[in-house]
Parts: C-alpha cells; structure tokens; sequence
C-alpha cells in the first residue's frame, strides 16, 4: 500500500507547563532518576504514573504529584507495562538470578500502600524453562501475558487471574521469528466474537495472532501430579510473596492462534508502537511508527498510512491524538516510495538500544497529531526526552534535565476560535463532529463557513453551508443575502430546503412561488414543488403547508394549480371558493359538490349556498333534496332549519326544499320552526295570488297545515302571520285550535260579522258560557238593535236557560242602546220571573224541612251529653316506645269531661278501685293518679308490653304492666296538660328540678338509642322496617291530604276564564290567603305526628314561634313549584305588590334549586319542624324562657327519629353517594330559605305574625 505524504496545517491546541507539588515546588527527585521504561495505571488506584528507573527500583507518584520510590529489583529493571484493567507488570535482574524474573501488582490500590508496595506476584524463570532467552518485550491483559524476546520466539501465558494463578508455566513459543522482537501489544472484545488479538512486530514486520478459542481438557493424572507436587509449598508462597520457582510439571495447555503477517518489509524500533482506541467508535487500532511514516491496523487490516517525516524514537496515544518523538532532521527529504527494504543488521541487544536513543542529547520532536481531522495539534522541540506518559487528562513529558512537563488540552471552543482565524472551516467541522458538538453549535459553524464563501463569491458552495443551518438560524437571515435576481437559484434551493424540513411559513411558500414565476420552467418547478404530478397524495411527502400554498396560487392567480391542489388534498372549500369567487364557475362548483360525502356537502352549502342560490336557484335546491341525509344527521345538524337562510331571496325555491323535506324527513325531528316558515311563505303566496282557484288551494293548505294535530307549530307566530296577511280563516282556526272563543267573537265582533257571531256562540257556548254574555254586550251597542232582533232574543234564551245573568244586568246591559225597545226583553222577563217564583216556593219548603232536622240534631245532642263516648285514633312513635293499643283518641275538653263524670261514675275507671275525684280530667283513684303524674311525662322511660297491649287492668293487675296502665288512662282521658296544674307555685321551683332531673335521666336514656346503618357489605338495600314503611306512607299521605296545590290549580285554572282586569284583582285577593294556607297547611300536617302531640299546649306554642316561619316558607316553595303559579305572570305580578323583586327573584332561584324529589322535601319538613329554633328574628320577650328549652334533648330525639327514617329511604332510593349530596342539598336549602324568610317577614311582619300567633292560639 503507497503512502501519501501530507503537509498538515500546524496549530496550537496544548498548553504546556512545569508540574509543581501543591506547595508550588517542583519536583526535585525526579533529577537524579534515569528512567528506562514507564507506563501509568489508567485510573486504576485513583491514577498514578509509574517511571522504571535504570537502578532497579520504580518511581510512583500520585495524583498530588507526590513521588515515592518502591525498590523492585537488585540489578536493574528492563520492561514495565500495565493492562487497560488493574494489572502492572515489570521484568528485572535480581541477584543470584541467571535469567530475568517477573513481578506482578494490582493497582487497584495505590502503590505507596503499606500492603501494595511488595508484588504480588513473583516468578522466577528457572535455567531449563521457557523463555529460553532474553524477554526484550511483554504485553499484558487482566488474564494473559505475552513475552518477546531477542532470538524471535513469542511466549503466551492465560489465566483467569494472574495474581491468583498457582501454575505459572510457559509452553514452548507459539511463533519464531528470524529477528528479536521489538513491540507487542493486546486488543481485546474485537468484534463481532469477542475476540483477542495479540500484535507483534520486528525491525522489518508486522505480525497479528487471533487466539483461537478452545476447551481445555486436562487428564487426571496430570492433574494430580501438578497437585502433588505444589500443595506444600504453595500456600507459604502466596502468604509471604517469596519467588514461586515453577517446576517441570507445571504444563499449560498450548494455546493456539491464527497468524497473518501484515508487513514483510516494514517494522519498527522498539516504543514504536502502540495499542490505540478511538474514543469516537471505540475501534481498536495497531499504530506503529518508522522513518517512512505511521501505519496503522485493524485486526488483519490495514487501514492508514500518514507521511510524517523523520526517525521516530518512540509514539504514544491519547484519546484520539498521536503523539510521536522523533529526532530532528532539517536536511530531511520526502519519501515517495514505501518499499524501501531495511537490511540493516539490528544490534545485539535491544534494550541497549533503547537507551541510547533515550539518552541522546540531540533535539527532539514532541508532536500531537490529530488523525481526524489532519492537523499537528501541538508541536515543541525538547533536548532530550526520557519518556511520555498520559494520566488525569494530561500528557506528561519527562525531560533529560529531570524536569516534569504536562500539555493541557484546549477547551473546544478556543480550538474553533483558532481554526476560524485561520479560515479553516471544513477542520472545524471535523473537529466539532468528532467531539460531539449539538446540533446547535455545528449550524454556528456552517454559518460561519457560508458567510466566508459568501464573502470569496462561492454562492453555490454557501448555499450548502446555509442550507444545514435550517432549524436553527433564523431564515431571514439568509434570504437577505440572496434577494438579488442574480441569486434567484440560490434563493430558491433554499427555499426549498427549508420547505423540505417543513419550517416554512406562509411567507417563505409565498416567496418561493414568486421565485417559481421568475423561472424559465415555472410551471413544471411549481408543479413539481406542490406534488401535482404524482398521482395520489401519499405518493409525496408534503413538505409544505397545503392551504398556504393554495392560497398563494390563488393570489398569485394560478387558479388552475390552486384548484388541482385543492383537489388532489380533498381542500374542498378552497376549490368551491376559488371556482365561485374567482372562475364564477358555478356549474362546477356545484358538480364538485355532488360528488363530496353528506357531512362535506353539507358544510359546503352553508358556506356558499347563499352565492349559489343566487345564482343556480334550480339546480342548487335540486341538490339539497339530494342530501339524503339520516334520522341521526337530521336531528344532529338542525336540518333543514339550519338552511332556510339560504333562501332569503328566494322564497319559491324555499317553499319547494321545506316541502320536500316535510314529506321525506321524519316528523318527530323537525322543528317547530320549519312548520312556522312554510306557513308563512303559504301567506305570503296567498296574498301576492289574484287566481281565485290557486288561492282556494293555497287557503285549505294552510289551513291543513294548521289543523294537522301532529304539528308543533308556533300558535303565536303563526297568528301573527295570519294577521299580517290578513287571512281571517287561519285566525279564526289558531283560535279554535287554543281553546281562545272568546277571542274568536271578538275577532268577528271588530270585523261586524253578525251571522257568524251567533253561530260561534252556539258552537263554543257549552265551553264558554261568557260568549253569550259577551254577544249580548256587543249587540246592545250597536245603532240598530232592533235589525238584530232575532240574535238577540236568541242570546236572551240561552242566558235564561243557563242563568248567566240576572235580569237586572241584562235589562242595564240592553239599555246602553236607546234603540232598543222594550217588547225585545217581553217573552225574557215573563220567563224569567215564573222562574224566580218557582225557585222561591222550592226554597220555603227547603227551609222548612232544615228547621225540622235542626231540632231533631239538637234533641240527641242533649242526650248524648249524660253519656260517655271513647274515640279512638292511630298512634305511631308511643305505640314503638311503650306498646300503646294502637287506637286511642283523647277528648278534647278535659274540664267538661271532668264535670260529666263525677256525676255519673264512683270507681276509678283504670282499675276499678274505689275513686273519689277527677284527677288530670278523668275519675281515677290515688294510686292511678300518682302513677299517670309519674309516667304521663316519660312515657319512653316504660317498659313496653309483653302482650302485645292486651293486658286487663284491674287492682289486682295495675301493678304488672305498666304500658296497658298508662295507655288506659289516656284512654279514659287523663291529661298530661292538667297536670302542671296540679302544682302549687309553692312546689314550682322543687319541682322545676325534679323536672331537670328527670329530662337528665331522660335525655341518658335516649342517647343510649342507637342509630342502625345500612349493612352495605352484605347488599342489604333497605334497613326499613314493615313498620317504617307503614310510618313514611302515613307521612307522604298526610301530606297531600293538607296540601293545597290542587285547590290553588283549580283556582288559577277557574280565574283564567275571567277577563284580565278581573283576574288581576282577584290574583291581588288570592296571594294573602294562599300565605295563610302555608302556614294552616303545615300546622294540619305537622299535627298529625304522635310526637308532636305528645308536648303540652305551650311547649307546641313554642315550636310554632320558633320554627314555622321558616318551616312554612319551604313548604311554600313546594307548593309553589308543584302549582306552577310563579309560571302565571298575574299571579306573580300579585306576589309584587307584597314582596320586592328581589325578594321573588330569590323564591324562583331557591324554587328552581329545590330537590326534585318531592318526598324528601315532605318528610324534611318534619325533621325540620322539630327544630329548637330555625328562625333569627326573636318575636317573643320571653323566648330564653319558653318551655321547650327544657325539653331541646327530646326534642333532637324525635327529629333524630325521622331523620333516620328520610336517611334510610334515601339510601334506599339512590344509594350512600347520591344520598349524601341529596341530604346536603336539603341542609343548603333550609339555610338559604331562612335569610330569604327573614327578609320577607321584615317587609310583611303583622301579615305572618299574626298568622303565627293564631295557630298558636
């Protein structure tokens, strides 16, 4: 292979200085040392440079650049060369040694240490062993050694750990050379098999063995005599690290290697050559040097030859950079052949050699190549050189003198800097490449590079450069440059460049297309550039923006690239818009669109139907017909509503598409609006039509149209529209379809159409019976009475018949016309009072027979005063807690019942005991009325019936159930209200607390109640009992027994009849009255409740003043919203006159908030009304003191009951989640209702006070 030789550019990338310890000394040992071999760990024990020194002993120093010197050998140390991993190995005479011996240490730790500084290995070659002669070369791995020596013979040794090895022995040499070998070096994990290749080289050749793999198979009996003959020397050896003499039994397998000779007629020196590794690839080469140049090798390749001048002493590597030491030669000439044959005959001895050119004293070459890109780094003439070593990111250099150097890399950016004044680009680039420059920096570069062939007037070769700055320069930048029309070619590639990495915006697309106008060939380059001459859209990869292109064509009036680009990349509305407003090709438009999918056509049509329309009227509603589109697409896009204003201006066509879609479209997803617009175009077409027959046919379809039940039409706008084109017919028929008569009389009254007045009378009379009246009203005020003789006798008869007048008001209403004479009202006042003395004869005798039933009641009253009468009604909360008999009624007067028993009763009408007086208002003995005052207070404190409340009471049995006892004398009519009568003022205050006590005791035994939960885990639906249900049921019944939203329905559905003015006052009437029904409503419902009866008559008084204002307000608004009457604007306009808008508009808000749910809303009023207070004005002077504070834990008990209850039915009905947000919205309302009730009873306190203080009352 020819060597060329190349003249790098020289820079300088190193800077070099004196190494000095920490304290700024240099260092002063290194002057007296000679040193023969030197290597470094690599980083092994935190880095360390090892120098072999011509008296045997090594010279470490650390990272500090403290040296320490270890004593190795006696004689002096030859070799020293250290592994890529942690192995260093060194080759010496000892004394009393015939031959070399070989020491290994780990450098794992530093040398200096204490246990590191004696080897851990030692082998000393006995005089019959291999290697037979001088080793004068050795490369070493983790687990291999490879020996060289003066007579050519190569050693190999491998073992998986040198230092621990028990049985060192070199085989016979795998390979002879005819001269001494000079360098060797290991490559390990060469690719693709992981193989290692040992590399050797003479004064004239290049040799590589791959080491073949095999499987080693030793025989037992060699390997118990290998075991016999060390197991008692072996272990005192390793412990003291004494030289370990190998015997003659101590076989290796021969190893066995695949030899190629690289070079026959090129070697080099010994240091000439060395094992380098790019740190770009991490390939491995064997790099060799001599007079004629550096050659480097790949496995059993060879793959570079560098024309560096002169002798080389020696070549080291670091990184990616070549470092030679050659001597200087200024009368050097260049060599043009490679084949020079050395025949020099090498000296005797190698080593010897090797010292004399390290010792010369001639000047020296340091040089720093870097390969890639081909530059000299860093160059510098020595006197003398002892050796190179690389460590920490240095190179150091060891002088003659004793003085220690180190060259410092560059950072890269001063390299660049270097190369750019210079005008290097294209090494620049190489270098950042290969130092892994981002992307960022290498553009930096390129634009560097292109301004300078910018500026020597390369334009072609800048455009390359600029073009790889896209993504990262702005783009303006370049653009500038090349605006001028001489640099359109330079300009354009660009910008396609830049289109091509899809950063262009619509400004670049924009001037790339003039630029295409400018060209010779425009309309191949622009129809290449957009992609319209591949055949689909998938054939190119867009490296534009689709709509931006479009739309510069089209403003650069390439409509016909525009529409083949819009319609090659489905643009649809692009093409549509470029052939309406800028071709006015409507035909075409209108075909492309024929031939687009429901949802494009669709959106097509919105856009420009109005244009096409316009237009093409025909064939675009032909078009619309043809959509076809689902019941789904109806419905989803609005059709054909959403199209009607297309056709503003053509009504015709309208008409046409409406009906159209009427008949094919389902009417259930039409809208009301689609009906109202063909009646209206119906009108439209009526009234513009002079032909009586198309107007006959136009009349009865609209009034089709109108009757047609099935239709959601617009009935106010639809009478507007009648009444606008003055279609009498259409009017009278919305009137009739809404049920509004007497709109229809008064529309034939303004109109003086006499015939039909009668007749509607007839026809809707029975409906609305007002029409007559209404009718007669209208026929007394017309001049001419007495021409409507025979309507008004008529109307006359119909009012007698179904007396909706009294004859005063029709004589008043007929006398409004002085026209009218008298004999019109003859036959009606002749029958009318026949009438009213029938009705007078018929209300005597009724009166008569009232008197007689009157005084046969009166008779039985009498009689029934002197006995005694027992009622009886359903218990619910008594019944759960003591077992009560389920129906018991109290009487209601205490004291009349008093008076009628003791004249009639003298034994206690509870046991039978002997009684004497009417105790708590019924005749009970002693004991009987001591029991009643004890219990009749804590009826939960007794224990319920085992009986189920069948138990007889008599004196015998009083005693044994105590539920029968108490339920019998409320039975018999004992009063628990009588009984706070009984005390004396004087007993009041022990009494006072007696009671404290009591409720104490009391409110113990309620908590001790539990509240049972839903058994979620077990799917347990419902925890209501059959007796819940029973009680819920009760509840919700109640309820709508009280309720009256039906009586105010009926109300508002009875008033609606009446005429505005008379609604209106009544409304204002009404509201008073319907505020006072909250509240009787409410206290009707709440009294059904056991619990609430079982409070004395001022703690009930009590929960009146504290809790039904607000109680009542959230009553009302149920009712409010389950009656509509917020939904009539007179009934709502009444609510004005009492409450501020912004008071109504609060209720509607709280109204609309209010749980849907009407059963929760109906069993919270219960909870809600067993409150201690839910109200925050204090209406009562005495409110601390009522009597219901002394019973708040009762109270709570009761309202914590149907709490419960509502829980679990909530829980039932929607589950625990949806039951919490529903119970929290309850809680919301109740707090948002008591503000509102509050500002409300301020603007009307006496209206609900005084409804208040009456049901307390």
């Amino acid at each position: 292979m020819a060597l060329g030789i190349h003249q790098w550019r020289r820079f300088n990338f190193f800077d070099k200085e004196i190494v000095k310890r920490k304290d700024g000394k240099p260092l002063e040992e290194l002057k007296h040392i000679q040193v023969i071999a030197s290597t470094s760990t690599n980083g092994a024990g935190g880095g360390q440079l090892i120098f072999g020194c011509s008296d045997g002993s090594i010279c470490v120093i650390n990272r500090d650049y403290e040296t320490n010197h270890i004593h190795t050998f006696d004689t002096s140390l030859q070799l020293l060369a250290h592994s890529a991993g942690d192995t260093l190995i060194a080759i010496g005479m000892d004394e009393n040694e015939t031959k070399q011996t070989i020491k290994l240490w780990k450098t794992d730790k530093a040398l200096v240490e204490k246990e590191n500084t004696e080897p851990a290995k030692v082998l000393s070659l006995l005089p019959n062993d291999h290697p037979t002669s001088k080793i004068c070369a050795v490369a070493i791995t983790d687990r291999h050694i490879a020996l060289g020596c003066e007579n050519g013979a190569i050693y190999f040794f491998a073992s998986n750990d040198l230092i621990k090895e028990k049985r060192y022995k070199f085989s016979p040499p795998f390979y002879q050379a005819e001269r001494p070998i000079t360098n060797l070096a290991f490559a390990e994990g060469i690719k693709p098999n992981n193989e290692l290749i040992l590399y050797a080289t003479t004064e004239s050749t290049v040799l590589s063995f791959r080491l073949v793999k095999t499987t080693p198979a030793p025989s037992i009996s060699t390997a118990a005599a290998v075991a016999a003959s060390v197991s008692s020397s072996l272990s005192s050896t390793l412990r003291d690290r004494r030289p370990f003499h190998i015997t003659q039994h101590h076989q290796q397998q021969q190893a066995q290697f695949n030899i190629t000779i690289l070079e026959t007629q090129i070697g080099c020196n010994p240091g000439c050559a060395v094992l380098a590794q790019s740190d770009f690839d991490g390939e491995q080469q064997f790099v060799i040097a001599n007079s004629t140049g550096v050659f480097s090798y790949v496995g059993d390749d060879k793959r570079l030859g560098l024309g560096i001048e002169g002798e080389k002493l020696a070549i080291h590597w670091w990184f990616n950079y070549l470092i030679t030491i050659t001597k200087e030669n200024r009368k050097a000439s260049l060599m043009t052949s490679t084949t020079t044959n050395t025949t020099t005959k090498p000296p005797s001895n190698i080593l010897s050699q090797l010292t004399a050119n390290q010792t010369t004293t001639e000047l020296q070459t340091l040089a720093v190549y870097d390969t890639n890109p081909q530059l000299t780094a860093y160059s510098v003439g020595i006197p003398r050189i002892q050796c190179v070593v690389n460590e920490w990111g240095y190179i150091h250099i060891l002088t003659g003198d004793g003085e220690l150097h180190r060259l410092i890399e560059k950072d890269l950016h001063s390299r660049l800097h270097l190369l750019f004044r210079k005008n290097c680009y294209q090494l620049a680039l190489q270098l950042a490449k290969k130092n892994r420059t981002s992307k960022q920096g290498m553009a930096e570069i390129f634009k560097q590079f292109g301004d300078h062939l910018y500026s020597k007037n390369e334009y072609e070769t800048a455009t390359d450069q600029y073009c790889k700055t896209i993504g990262f320069l702005e783009p303006s930048y370049v653009i500038k440059k090349f605006l001028d029309s001489q640099h359109i070619d330079h300009l354009t590639r660009y910008l396609e460049e830049l289109h091509r990495e899809k950063l262009a915006n619509t400004d670049h697309t924009t001037l790339l297309l003039n630029c295409y106008t400018k060209h010779p060939d425009r309309i191949n380059r622009l129809a290449k550039f957009i992609g319209l001459n591949e055949t689909s859209p998938s054939d190119v990869e867009l490296s534009f923006d689709v709509d931006i292109a479009i739309d510069v064509c089209r403003q650069a009036n390439y409509f016909e690239e525009a529409l083949a680009l819009s319609a090659k990349y489905r643009r649809h509305d692009k093409y549509i818009k470029i052939q309406i407003e800028n071709k006015k090709d409507y035909d075409k438009a209108l075909t492309y669109i024929q031939t687009l999918k429901f949802d494009d056509a669709l959106q097509a049509f919105r856009n420009y139907g109005k244009s096409l329309i316009k237009e093409q009227s025909i064939l675009t509603t032909k078009l619309l017909k043809q959509l076809n589109p689902t019941p789904q697409q109806i419905e989803q896009e609005k059709l054909p509503e959403s199209l009607i204003n297309l056709f503003m201006n053509n009504p015709d066509e309208l008409l046409d598409y409406l009906e159209y879609a009427v008949k094919q479209y389902p009417k259930e997803h039409l809208a009301t609006t689609v009906y109202d617009t063909i009646l209206e175009l119906l009108l439209q077409k009526y009234n513009k039509t002079n032909d009586k027959k198309e107007n006959d046919r136009i009349s009865h379809q609209i009034l089709t149209l109108l009757q047609d039940s099935k239709i959601d039409i617009d009935v106010t706008r639809a009478m507007i529209a009648c009444q606008k084109y003055n279609f009498k017919a259409g009017v009278i028929c919305l009137y009739d379809k809404a049920k509004l008569y007497q709109q229809i009389l008064q529309y034939q009254m303004d109109n003086q159409d006499n015939d039909e007045i009668v007749a509607t009378c007839r026809k809707y009379g029975d409906e609305d019976p007002q029409l007559w009246i209404q009718a007669l009203s209208y026929f007394s005020k017309l001049k001419s009475a007495d021409g409507c003789r025979k309507e008004i006798q008529q109307i006359l008869k119909y009012i007698d018949e179904n007396d909706l007048l009294s004859p005063l008001l029709v004589i008043q209403t007929l006398s409004n016309n002085e026209s009218t004479s008298l004999d019109l009202l003859k036959d009606y006042l002749i029958r009318k009072l026949r009438s009213e003395q029938t009705q007078i004869e018929k209300d005597q005798s009724e009166i008569r027979r009232f008197r007689q039933e009157s005084g046969d009641i009166s008779k039985k009253i009498k009689a029934l005063e002197t006995g005694i009468e027992i009622k009886f009604y359903l218990m619910t909360y008594e019944q759960s807690l003591v077992k009560l008999p389920e129906f018991v009624q109290i009487i209601a007067d205490p004291l009349k019942r008093q008076a009628r028993y003791a004249a009639k009763i003298t034994i206690c009408l509870v046991c039978g005991d002997k009684a004497r007086i009417i105790n708590y208002g019924a005749l009970s003995c002693a004991s009987c009325k001591t029991f009643f005052r004890r219990h009749g207070f804590h009826i939960e404190e007794v224990h319920p019936c085992r009986f189920n409340g069948n138990c007889e009471i008599t004196i015998q049995t009083r005693r044994v159930c105590s539920a029968c006892r108490l339920a019998k004398c409320l039975t018999i009519g004992m009063s628990r209200d009588l009984i706070r009568k009984d005390l004396s003022e004087k007993n009041l205050l022990s009494t006072m607390k007696l009671q404290n006590q009591q409720n104490i005791i009391q409110q113990t035994r309620m908590s001790s109640f539990p509240l049972h939960t839903l058994d979620l885990l077990n799917k347990d639906r419902s925890n209501l009992t059959t007796r819940d249900w029973t009680l819920f049921s009760n509840i919700i019944h109640a309820y709508d027994i009280f309720s009256p939203v039906i009586s105010i329905q009926n109300e508002i559905k009875r008033q609606s009849k009446l005429p505005l003015k008379i609604r209106v006052k009544h409304a204002q009437e009404l509201i008073p009255n319907l505020l006072i029904s909250f509240y009787t409503s409410l206290q009707s419902y709440i009294k059904c409740t056991n619990e609430f009866r079982i409070f004395t008559i001022a703690e009930q008084q009590c929960i009146y003043q504290r809790n039904f204002h607000s109680t009542s307000s959230l009553m009302g608004q149920l009712i409010l919203r389950e009656s509509g009457i917020f939904e009539n604007i007179t009934y709502l306009s009444a609510f004005a006159s009492l409450y501020d808008i912004e008071i109504l508009t609060r209720a509607a808000s709280v109204i609309k908030r209010l749980d849907y749910d009407s059963i929760l809303v109906k069993v919270f009023l219960v909870i809600i009304s067993f409150s201690s207070n839910c109200f925050m004005i204090n209406n009562s002077i005495n409110i601390y003191e009522d009597y219901i504070l002394r019973k708040t834990k009762q109270l709570f008990f009761y309202q914590n009951q149907y709490a419960e209850l509502l829980w679990k039915y909530m829980i039932f009905r929607y589950g625990y989640k949806e039951a919490v947000f529903r119970f929290a919205g309850l809680i919301k309302q109740i707090i948002d209702i008591i503000p509102l009730t509050v500002d409300a009873y301020v603007q009307n306190i006496t209206l609900h006070q005084n409804v208040v203080n009456k049901l307390s009352e």
